[in-house]
């Protein structure tokens, strides 16, 4: 039976302040539950927005380059650019110095810089914590290159080179001739000295210290500057497929450049390369020239005579002599 079947007992649950539509203040029940959802809903969406203004935040940091703001800082560094660096490789040496903040700035300065290709190898002297941008101007500038700078002429044995690498350094003679005496260990592969005739195999650094000029950082070392000439040989004779040259001729790829350290010191001119290389073929391989030469394979050159005179601190002579 219903409240209006029974109107009295509506009345006396009203006397008694026992309204469904009221609590005991006085005020609906309808009214608080709606500020409280309205506050609870302001608060809902304000931490939301705080959420999402600090996920911006860190995603724009991470979307950003992070890169340095050059200051006024006097602190300096030495970097060495080596030879061949990419924009990526000198990215590594200066981030390893505190040179750039990141990589990526620097590579970017990089590719966004038409003349970054012009960056030298060598020794730099840069400031720390400079703009990725600042840094490429550093480097194109030759005020801030530290020259060491030192050329191998063509033509010289290794003895005249060890001279000349240590008036430069300021490194004894005698380092010099210790460090060669492993090839292998200043980076000169074992299989340059196998011989196909089963022989014995005979090992020298003579050859392998290719004429250029060489910038040495200050921290060289007898073996290291030996090294990086020897570098050098090798990725100028691997782009020009010198080994497998050799290999065609049956022979391994020192005979082939003890041929051609001959040639060149034999040969008055370009066009007599080749006829002073045949030769010498000749006399070590021919068993025709052999055979009219006698049992000894001699090269018989001045230069080979005067090489083993070199070697035992002998003046230099001349086959007219």
């Amino acid at each position: 039976m219903s409240f209006e079947e029974h109107p009295e007992r509506g009345q006396q649950r009203r006397r008694h302040g026992v309204d469904n539509n009221r609590g005991r203040n006085g005020k609906k029940k309808k009214r608080g539950r709606s500020f409280l959802a309205l506050f609870l809903t302001v608060f809902l969406l304000g931490g939301l927005a705080g959420g999402a203004y600090l996920g911006y935040d860190k995603v724009r940091d991470l979307l950003v380059t992070p890169d340095y703001v050059s200051a006024a800082t006097s602190a300096e560094v030495e970097v060495t650019i080596k030879e061949g660096s990419a924009g990526l490789d000198m990215a590594k040496a200066l981030k390893a110095q505190d040179v750039i903040k990141s990589e990526q700035a620097f590579v970017e300065a990089y590719e966004n810089n038409p003349s970054a290709k012009k960056i030298q190898p060598g020794l730099y002297k840069l400031r720390v914590q400079i703009s990725a941008a600042d840094a490429i101007t550093m480097l194109l500038d030759t005020e801030n290159r530290l020259v060491n700078g030192i050329l191998i002429a063509e033509g010289l044995s290794t003895f005249k080179i060890y001279k000349v690498l240590s008036g430069k350094l300021g490194i004894p003679e005698a380092e010099f001739k210790a460090a060669a005496k492993d090839p292998i260990a200043l980076g000169v592969p074992a299989w340059w000295f196998k011989r196909e005739d089963g022989k014995k195999e005979s090992r020298s650094i003579e050859g392998f210290l290719f004429p250029d000029t060489y910038e040495f950082p200050k921290n060289v070392t007898a073996k290291s500057a030996l090294s990086m000439m020897v570098e050098r040989f090798m990725k100028v004779t691997g782009d020009m497929g010198y080994a497998d040259a050799a290999a065609k001729l049956n022979i391994s790829p020192y005979q082939a450049l003890i041929v051609a350290s001959l040639a060149q010191a034999e040969a008055g001119n370009a066009d007599d390369l080749g006829k002073v290389a045949r030769v010498s073929y000749n006399r070590v391989f021919s068993d025709k020239a052999v055979a009219e030469i006698g049992t000894c394979r001699c090269l018989q050159f001045d230069v080979t005579v005067n090489y083993s005179r070199e070697m035992a601190g002998k003046k230099a002579v001349h086959s007219s002599d």
